[in-house]
This record gives C-alpha cells, structure tokens and sequence, in this order.
C-alpha cells in the first residue's frame, strides 16, 4: 500500500476525502487492508500483552 500525505483546511474536507478513498477501493483492497491491520495489532498485542481491566460501580437506589 502506497502511503501519502494530504493538507486539508477543515475537518469537513478531511472527512470527504476519506469517504471518497473508502468508497473507491475495491472488496479486495478493503479485505487486504483489514488483514494488515489485523497483523498490526497481533504484533503489538504480544509485545505488550493484555491487562485486565475492571471497575465495580455502586449504583445509587432511587
């Protein structure tokens, strides 16, 4: 995947960009970016490893 940079002036702009490129891949495109992504974050994930997280909230009666 070939990677660019663009300058935009305003968010909208931005946002219109982004849908335009999402909305000219094609299912194939779409998938081999899903993979890589995917790949991205099992690498990232065994370096790291996962901690697990929780909070227990009292909630008030009313």
């Amino acid at each position: 995947m070939e990677k660019t940079v663009q300058i935009f002036h305003s968010f909208k702009e931005s946002e219109e960009a982004d849908k335009r490129y999402h909305q000219s891949l094609t299912p194939g495109e779409r998938m081999e970016i899903l993979q890589e992504l995917i790949t991205q974050g099992s690498q990232h994930e065994v370096e790291q490893g996962f901690q697990r997280v929780y909070r227990v909230v009292k909630l008030k009666e009313s």
